[in-house]
């Protein structure tokens, strides 16, 4: 059980992360709706999700983001996720 002060920044960090989910949408809807390709949306939604893990993962515990971007790099072979690239074009040989 985190403590009282603790719980509150968790809550706010997750409610903006939430609210940065939700201008990812907006913008893939704005893109797709002016013509962009399935690459260009791909490449900046994937460009906004890297800001907003650096933004919610300021307020995390070291210890929190080391798990996280150890399970990111063995899954995507990045600390961060998925890049454009392979979500645009498949993992690289070695990684599914």
């Amino acid at each position: 059980m985190l403590p009282m002060d603790e719980k509150g920044e968790a809550q706010r960090t997750r409610i903006l992360y939430h609210g940065l989910l939700e201008d990812m949408h907006r913008t893939a809807a704005d893109m797709r709706d002016a013509g962009a390709t399935d690459e260009e949306v791909a490449r900046e939604l994937v460009d906004m999700r890297s800001r907003a893990k650096a933004i919610t993962r300021a307020g995390m515990t070291p210890e929190e983001v080391r798990i996280l971007e150890e399970r990111n790099t063995a899954k995507y072979g990045n600390p961060l996720g998925a890049t454009a690239d392979r979500i645009v074009t498949g993992p690289p040989p070695g990684l599914s």
